[in-house]
């Protein structure tokens, strides 16, 4: 009879002779866990950057030590269900089977293509013409339609791979990714690209001044090959399968985001920690409680797929409500614990065989494989001559590694030691291992002989001829025939006793080192509920329970789910589901924008909104409805994410039938294809731009409020080229109110309205670092305030000092605006303006009409805001010289003249020229001396 093992009447009786993981000593209160004492955890590990990720920057972490060995420490975490495998430095190469060395003059005809986009790059980073650098290919050629070619760069002195090129064809883009260990473990992370627009990860540009403008390819370069993410010692941190936040029903090990740049969106990594289970599959988890959705990735690293359009390592990820994905976890948990309780698996279940046969040795740990032959070597059998086709070779056996269960019976078999291969080196445990195997065959192979001997022994003492228990001596030809005998059986039925260690086992043993866990099985119980359909668990539990009283066991859970159906004769619906109009609670597949095919709706959309950031931080997602089986057709753009500016757009049908991008922020506006010459000067300067428009055609620029730079470029003094910081670390974004301003476009498509300050000083700045003075006069009257900026307005204001260096006159014209309309304010402006205000007037005659301040308020903004001789406030002997003094009162009296309509000359100061060195300079008794040409009048009044 079936009863419940949670009930009294199903209780088992509790085995006291079973040694428990935790022992407590109350008499010296002292805590021992799996024979290992409680202890803090040591300071160079639990400063580690991942630890420190997962667990913050704690005092203490209590943990206990599992296994210690010659390269990793294994500690488990005391009250977190969480063990760190802390690993040395590996000294381990990473090959690669890429035999043809690329060489620009002989590549295939189908990889022409390759030599100009790659060319620059190589000559730029991996060229030394006194040791040259080797670059290798696969051997096969590219097919013609090929859009990706990957390449290794060697190490000149060890020839072994230092970095992973990238060549996508339709992009031109060149990526190189380099290559270190985590773990026993080989990754790639992104570390240089061509163009920063274009790649997951997101790399800043440089900054910097230039002396020439880039070349074409390298404009919007980003990142350095010598630059890498690599460490010496890293820390592998797991986590149990019963842990609360793990919904995998296995061990999972946490992939700190360097690991995954440039494979996975930076947006991701930044809102998501991924998670490995043990059957490879990534889970992102939520970082911040508020969100409410939960990332699904797997990554094909298969070697031999087609990766001539999609390279190996891209990372396919689907996104699904959080709480849903809870919910069914917690209804396969049901289903497991219901049959786990009836035991209606047997032994024979294949996924009950791989959760036992999972190593809880690292995954690098080193396979030893067994030869019971030497491989190729031919064995003759008894009755089969080596000619004949019935001459069998001996299977390759490979020993089994330690298992979790103890209680795990292990057929053990004679075989020969001598034949051992060591694919690579790792610790000394590896050795005890392979050392245990060896002397368990050699006691099972003693043994058998020992049987042996006790059976002949038995049959003498029955009878025979001869003395009492004595029997006959066989010749030499009755044993060999018997030997042979016997090897032919144990040939011939050895591969069905043996359950030797396959690849197939090695691909799906536990991935993340820890305690067991019932993976598969739960992976089994989650297909099972799938091909039930969304019904119900309880009802399920309820079948499993009836079949348990029938006595009933399985093989395998296509049979178990062939005895439910019967018994759910009227299933109920799942009360957990998903609405099918609701974007955030429906399954989503990622596009990726980067390798789409060119002349696709896709395409175009990723060349729209690079404008306003990268494609590290732009998500475009599609129904999982809407794909099929094979993946082939073109998916529909469903919902797109600007994660970083807060923005969403979700396609949507208009009255017309067109299919358009509608703002989920502003129901009315969505992304316009519809150009004009006058918008397109609006837009000229903002490169970071895109426009929106309504049904009425009523446009609107979205400009997001990134931080700008203008590089400076020695031998293009004028240059208007443009960098941006879209990053945090200068504390920018997270100083904004909004990450974006949105400036309606007039009805006559000649000025733009800016609603906010904020948004007319960031407006007022980009026109400013565009070099368009007269838009920058006109915009300055705008920003008047008389009180003080907000933190976000202070930070755009003050950019403005990148630009108070420059001489040009129109330059100083608009800086003296400026600083005349906010005088009233407690607002400084971020330059000297005694010094603006006397530059201004000596280059007076070189400023535009349309950038001349007005005669009244340039006069009081001169009696007011600025040093007129040595006893004003704020007067300085280095910022303040006589020349500046001078300019400024001569320009003050010339207005006030002009003002009062006096025909009399006004007074004016004049400062003593000195000679020297046959050139004439201001002498200013140890101040600046500023050159000016022979014979100049400083001013002259008529």
């Amino acid at each position: 009879e079936y009863k419940d093992k949670d009930t009294e009447a199903g209780m088992a009786a509790m085995d006291l002779n079973v040694k428990s993981e935790l022992e407590i000593d109350l008499q010296i209160m002292k805590l021992t866990v799996r024979s290992s004492h409680l202890r803090a955890l040591d300071q160079h590990i639990a400063q580690n950057e991942d630890v420190q990720h997962l667990f913050g920057q704690r005092h203490t972490l209590q943990c206990t030590t599992v296994e210690q060995a010659a390269n990793r420490l294994w500690v488990r975490l005391v009250g977190l269900n969480h063990d760190v495998h802390f690993w040395s430095q590996d000294s381990r190469p990473w090959f690669v089977d890429f035999d043809r060395e690329y060489l620009p003059g002989e590549v295939d005809t189908t990889e022409e293509w390759v030599v100009p986009l790659f060319e620059p790059v190589r000559m730029a980073f991996f060229f030394n013409p006194f040791q040259p650098i080797p670059i290798m290919m696969p051997d096969e050629p590219l097919p013609a339609s090929a859009n990706i070619a990957s390449l290794v760069v060697l190490n000149p002195d060890t020839f072994l791979p230092t970095h992973e090129v990238w060549v996508l064809r339709h992009q031109k883009l060149v990526q190189v990714f380099s290559l270190h260990s985590h773990g026993r473990r080989f990754y790639r992370s992104l570390s240089y690209t061509t163009d920063h627009r274009y790649c997951l990860k997101d790399l800043q540009p440089s900054l910097n001044p230039r002396v020439c403008p880039w070349p074409d390819w390298a404009r919007y370069a980003a990142g350095n090959p010598s630059n890498s993410d690599a460490r010496g010692q890293t820390a592998v941190i797991t986590r149990g399968w019963d842990f609360e936040k793990n919904i995998s029903g296995g061990t999972e090990m946490f992939l700190p985001p360097r690991l995954l740049s440039g494979i996975m969106p930076a947006s991701l990594l930044e809102h998501y920690d991924f998670y490995q289970d043990e059957g490879d599959n990534l889970r992102g988890y939520p970082r911040k409680e508020k969100d409410n959705h939960f990332i699904m990735a797997s990554i094909d690293l298969v070697p031999g797929v087609e990766k001539s359009n999609i390279p190996e390592g891209i990372a396919k990820v689907e996104r699904h409500p959080y709480d849903y994905q809870v919910a069914k976890h917690e209804e396969v948990l049901s289903v497991y614990i219901a049959i786990e309780k009836a035991r209606l698996m047997t032994e024979e279940c294949e996924e009950r065989r791989r959760d036992r046969r999972k190593t809880d040795q690292p995954m690098n740990r080193i396979r030893k494989t067994t030869n019971m032959a030497q491989i190729g070597k031919r064995r003759e059998i008894k009755g089969v001559t080596e000619d004949t086709e019935a001459t069998r070779l001996m299977p390759l056996f490979k020993a089994a590694p330690y298992r979790f269960k103890p209680e795990l019976t292990e057929e053990i078999i004679a075989v020969e030691m001598d034949d051992t291969m060591i694919y690579s080196e790792d610790d000394e445990y590896d050795e005890a291992i392979h050392g245990a195997s060896n002397r368990r065959a050699n006691e099972a192979h003693a043994q058998q002989k020992s049987t042996k001997k006790k059976k002949k022994s038995k049959r003498k003492g029955k009878g025979g001829k001869g003395r009492l228990g004595e029997q006959p001596e066989e010749s030499k030809e009755d044993k060999a025939a018997q030997a042979s005998a016997q090897e032919e059986v144990n040939v011939a039925t050895l591969g069905d006793k043996l359950e030797p260690w396959t690849e197939e086992d090695e691909l799906h043993r536990a991935r993340a080192v820890g305690l067991a866990s019932p993976y598969h099985m739960i992976q089994g119980c989650r297909r099972l509920m799938a091909l039930l359909k969304r019904t119900r668990s309880s009802m399920v539990v309820d079948a499993i329970r009836q079949l348990a009283t029938a006595n009933q066991r399985f093989d395998s859970f296509d049979d178990l789910h062939e005895a439910i159906k019967p018994l759910l004769t009227s299933p109920e619906q799942d009360p957990v589901s998903m609405s099918n109009d609701n974007l955030d609670e429906q399954p989503l597949r990622l596009l990726s924008l980067l390798h789409a095919e060119p002349g696709t709706a896709l395409q175009s959309l990723g060349r729209v909104l690079v404008r306003v950031d990268n494609m590290s931080h732009v998500l475009v997602w599609t129904k999982l409805d809407n794909l099929d089986s094979t993946e082939k057709s073109k998916p529909s753009i469903d919902l797109v994410e600007l994660q970083r500016l807060k923005l969403s757009f979700a396609a949507k049908t208009d009255n017309d039938g067109v299919s358009r991008l509608y703002s989920l922020d502003y129901s009315d506006l969505f992304i316009s294809n519809k150009r004009d010459v006058r918008v397109n000067e609006l837009m000229e300067g903002l490169p970071h731009a895109l426009l929106l428009s309504n049904r009425n055609e009523e446009a609107q620029i979205l400009v997001p409020a990134w931080n700008p730079h203008r590089i400076s470029i020695g031998n293009a003094p004028f240059s208007t080229e443009l960098n941006f910081t879209r990053n945090d670390v200068d504390g920018w974004y997270s100083s904004l109110e909004t990450p974006y301003y949105l400036y309606p476009v007039h009805v006559s498509l000649s000025f733009l309205f800016t609603p906010t300050l904020a948004s007319s000083l960031y407006l007022l700045l980009m026109r400013f670092l565009n070099r368009k003075y007269s838009i920058v006069f006109q915009i300055a009257d705008s920003i008047a305030s008389d009180t003080a900026f907000k933190t976000e307005e202070q930070q755009i204001f003050q950019r403005l000092a990148s630009i108070s260096n420059e001489r040009d006159p129109n330059s100083l014209a608009c800086m003296m605006k400026i600083a005349a309309v906010v005088k009233e304010s407690p607002n400084t402006v971020p330059w000297d303006r005694t010094l603006v205000a006397s530059e201004y007037a000596q280059r007076l005659n070189w400023v535009r009409l349309d950038c001349h301040i007005d005669h009244v308020e340039e006069l009081e903004f001169l009696e007011e805001c600025t040093v007129k001789d040595k006893t004003s406030i704020g007067y300085t002997p280095h910022h303040h010289p006589p020349i500046v003094l001078a300019s400024v009162y001569n320009r003050t009296q010339q207005l006030l003249h002009w003002q009062q309509g006096s025909k009399e000359q006004c007074p004016v100061r004049v400062v003593p020229i000195k000679k020297v060195h046959d050139y004439p300079w201001f002498a200013d008794d140890g101040f600046e001396r500023m050159p000016t040409r022979r014979g100049h009048v400083l001013w002259h009044v008529e």
